[in-house]
């Protein structure tokens, strides 16, 4: 994960794909900024 992107001061929460803290949660949507995981879903 890059220093700007942690630079925005965003909550993250453990992924349940790659059990890593870095699970982004906006509109709905969790998406996981982790590179080698690409784990995404939205709340319908």
């Amino acid at each position: 994960m890059t220093e700007d992107i942690m630079a925005e001061n965003m909550q993250l929460v453990q992924c349940p794909s790659c059990s890593q803290n870095t699970l982004k949660m906006d509109n709905g949507c969790h998406s996981c900024l982790n590179e080698e995981c690409g784990f995404s879903k939205c709340d319908v």
